[in-house]
């Protein structure tokens, strides 16, 4: 029997459309990236980070005079964490070191620059943001809703680098605690890029609404890189 001369177009075209597609398999649902994303995160020996505020201001204190601006900083497993602190002061811009160690906490004065430690829970501390039990990894499991894929998605600053982009809510109020009151109570409208391969979190994008008509909402937008980069992280020397 002889074969038809375009019998093998079928086959061809089917090629074609892989290739044109680029070989890409289907995304999992919306929930599966972030808890995949989350175990991934939770299960980290460490990771780098930075913290960047927009629009409307996160006070420090209870005076409303410093309010914060940025952080840079790398998250070590289970509870420690070094950072660079941009804080906002009437007329200028002033920078932080905080140093992290278990339930210890360490910050430099904004105006000696000399170490001082101070009581649990009264600074803004990345090590508790960040704890794989009680941290942001629990609050993007247990307080999304609402969850939407939104494609493959490049961010500006990484070109040719297509990640999972997912879209929910977020109940901030388990960030409250966690961020000495920066982020939250409430629900908030959440983004979260993943790397569809490793599930590794590249960004969140949390908008928080404004307290006041005018106001611009408060836009919090975490990165991270280098995960499973460890540092020595020790208690500052006065």
């Amino acid at each position: 029997m002889r074969r038809s001369p375009l019998g093998w177009l079928p086959a061809l075209l089917a090629v074609l459309l892989v290739a044109c597609r680029g070989g890409q398999a289907p995304a999992p649902p919306p929930e599966e990236i972030v808890n995949r994303a989350v175990e991934m995160m939770s299960g980290a020996a460490g990771f780098h980070f930075s913290i960047d505020r927009s629009g409307a201001p996160a006070f420090l204190d209870a005076n409303e005079t410093i309010s914060f601006r940025r952080a840079d900083g790398v998250y070590v497993a289970p509870d420690k964490a070094r950072a660079t602190v941009r804080v906002i002061v009437p007329g200028i811009i002033a920078e932080v070191s905080m140093v992290a160690v278990g339930d210890r906490y360490w910050e430099t004065n904004l105006l000696t620059r000399e170490w001082v430690e101070l009581p649990a829970g009264q600074a803004f501390n990345p090590a508790d943001l960040f704890s794989a039990g009680d941290g942001l990894q629990a609050a993007l499991k247990t307080g999304l809703t609402g969850l939407t894929y939104g494609g493959m998605v490049e961010l500006e600053e990484l070109p040719g680098l297509p990640l999972y982009q997912v879209s929910g809510t977020l109940d901030t109020s388990q960030l409250f605690g966690l961020t000495s009151g920066l982020i939250g109570p409430g629900a908030a409208p959440v983004q979260v890029w993943v790397h569809p391969e490793t599930f590794e979190t590249y960004r969140i994008v949390i908008t928080e609404s404004a307290g006041a008509a005018e106001l611009e909402p408060t836009v919090w937008q975490v990165d991270f890189w280098q995960f499973g980069a460890t540092e020595s992280i020790d208690p500052p020397i006065p």
